[in-house]
């Protein structure tokens, strides 16, 4: 809700972080997991064989990235909960 939808860029930041990172762990590693999405835009990933080096970089990378954003934006616009399963 930072800008109108289609302006809207801290959801597009992070949707632009979310995209990359499951297109390089499909193109980088031989890692296999499961894509889930909704009409309403959220994604669900989950990795269905342990995640390799390569694999693991690259979500700590995603984190990272999100976390920089919620640094710059705040909890108005982006909220960040880590839960471990």
């Amino acid at each position: 809700m930072f800008g109108k939808y289609g302006k809207d860029i801290v959801c597009s930041a992070v949707s632009t972080l979310v995209m990359n990172t499951v297109n390089s762990i499909e193109n980088l590693t031989e890692v296999k997991f499961e894509i889930d999405k909704n009409e309403s835009g959220i994604l669900k990933f989950k990795f269905t064989s342990e995640p390799d080096e390569k694999g693991q970089l690259l979500l700590e990378s995603l984190v990272i990235g999100i976390i920089g954003i919620h640094e710059e934006y705040g909890n108005k616009y982006l909220q960040v909960y880590f839960k471990e399963v």
